[in-house]
């Protein structure tokens, strides 16, 4: 009965808080060495997509996140956070991004409820921005005030689901984990980074010339560079977002053979709307484009001409 009683104590002790007391001690215990997995669930125009990541954080400004497969088999993508500024590389790609560190968003402790994860029972501070129509669910652990979930929410739809597991607390984490690659080429031009990631990713892949646009919405990231076989005939494609929607940009040859009838059938801009989604078609070199995603036709069109060849 002892650990009841003792359990019961810490939850109470918790809310009897005040959401300015809990929020407080939340951001003290985030601030100290820990490690963990974090499974984030995003939602997307009505599909789910699931990230892994492994987090190595020495304090509030120094911390590394490493995305990596189901299985950890593969580290997709790193990026460092030192004080005012944030690194980003993909995989063992030696092109490194650098960027200011995002502003923290001023949150204002709003609430507090109880919760459970795992039959276990938690704290939920609610916290909201004055500024933009988020919130954020936080589910803290009573006895160490730490966040083992997240949900936020945007104009009260749940969007996104963080969920740490297998904590580490005070692991010693060495500083080269912290430190950007020796050999590694540092960008603070994101479209210049992208371009040597294409073409550090393609050249020892891609037997066919490769395009890619020198002009897109100021918005729009690459997220993905993909090369896929389809029926023998190799596509290259790209994937961006915009903090909203993603596009894909496709790009094969054209298929010169005798048999086919249809060579000239992209030499005009063909597009087709469904659903609130384009497809924007063109013959550019020899090669078939398609521009997939909630775009104007004006931007696809500016998008598709500015394709240049990268060697």
């Amino acid at each position: 009965m002892l650990w009841l009683v003792a359990l019961l104590t810490l939850s109470l002790r918790g809310l009897a808080l005040t959401p300015s007391e809990l929020w407080l001690k939340t951001q003290m215990a985030e601030n100290q060495p820990i490690v963990y997995d974090e499974v984030v669930v995003d939602s997307v125009d009505n599909d789910v997509v699931v990230h892994y990541y492994k987090v190595y954080r020495q304090n509030w400004e120094k911390e590394r996140r490493e995305e990596t497969g189901l299985y950890n088999e593969d580290i997709l993508q790193v990026s460092i956070r030192k004080g005012a500024n944030l690194y980003l590389w993909l995989g063992s790609l030696p092109h490194v991004l650098q960027m200011v560190t995002p502003k923290k968003e001023e949150w204002v402790p709003e609430k507090i409820e109880r919760g459970f994860l795992d039959d276990k029972e938690l704290i939920v501070l609610y916290l909201y921005s004055h500024n933009k129509p988020l919130t954020i669910r936080k589910y803290i652990r009573p006895e160490d005030n730490l966040v083992l979930k997240e949900e936020i929410l945007v104009k009260n739809k749940l969007v996104q689901i963080r969920e740490r597991r297998n904590i580490q607390l005070v692991p010693e984490l060495g500083e080269d984990l912290f430190n950007i690659p020796i050999g590694y080429q540092v960008y603070s031009e994101r479209r210049h980074w992208e371009l040597a990631l294409v073409s550090s990713f393609i050249e020892t892949k891609s037997r066919t010339n490769v395009f890619y646009p020198s002009w897109l919405p100021s918005a729009w990231e690459l997220t993905d560079i993909n090369l896929n076989q389809l029926d023998s005939i190799e596509v290259v494609v790209y994937r961006f977002f915009d903090g909203e929607d993603f596009y894909s940009l496709f790009q094969r040859p054209k298929d010169t053979s005798p048999t086919n009838e249809s060579t000239s059938s992209y030499q005009k801009l063909q597009i087709v709307y469904k659903d609130n989604m384009g497809v924007f078609q063109l013959e550019k070199n020899n090669c078939i484009i398609t521009l997939v995603g909630k775009i104007k036709e004006k931007d696809a069109r500016k998008i598709i001409e500015s394709l240049t060849l990268l060697w």
